[in-house]
């Protein structure tokens, strides 16, 4: 949301994993073509549903927060 872009996230639970077996399979060569394999995974999109002001509210309180964190350090 923060970033205004959409994020597609694979239907896959343990990505790092997933990306592991392919590289294994891709190397050993069980499978010839990483994007066909790609190709049969379901993704969803998550849209930003964000407002620009609701944005532009955390932002300012994410660098209130990090001035806070900041001069406490330095006390």
């Amino acid at each position: 949301d923060m970033l205004g872009r959409p994020v597609w996230v694979s239907d896959i639970a343990e990505s790092t994993a997933w990306g592991t077996a392919k590289l294994a399979g891709k190397v050993s060569g069980v499978w010839r073509d990483l994007k066909a394999i790609d190709r049969k995974r379901k993704y969803h999109i998550y849209r930003p549903k964000m407002g620009q002001k609701e944005v532009s509210n955390l932002r300012k309180e994410w660098k209130r927060a990090v001035q806070a964190v900041l001069h406490y350090s330095q006390s």
